[in-house]
């Protein structure tokens, strides 16, 4: 029912402290994305060299 209700109308924002956290994370990855030479946002949220697919049919 929670996620419906949060579906239906707007989702309250999140605590100040919450919102320090998310955006300290975010400045972590995108400087670990940078070291490595890679690009701040890919389309894959996995990557798909490490994904097993079942056999096609």
């Amino acid at each position: 029912m929670g996620a419906y209700r949060c579906r239906a109308a707007p989702c309250p924002p999140l605590p100040f402290r919450l919102q320090q956290w998310a955006r300290r994370e975010a400045e972590i990855q995108v400087l670990e994305r940078e070291r490595r030479g890679l690009p701040l946002l890919d389309s894959n949220y996995y990557d798909p060299a490490r994904l097993t697919l079942p056999p096609p049919e």
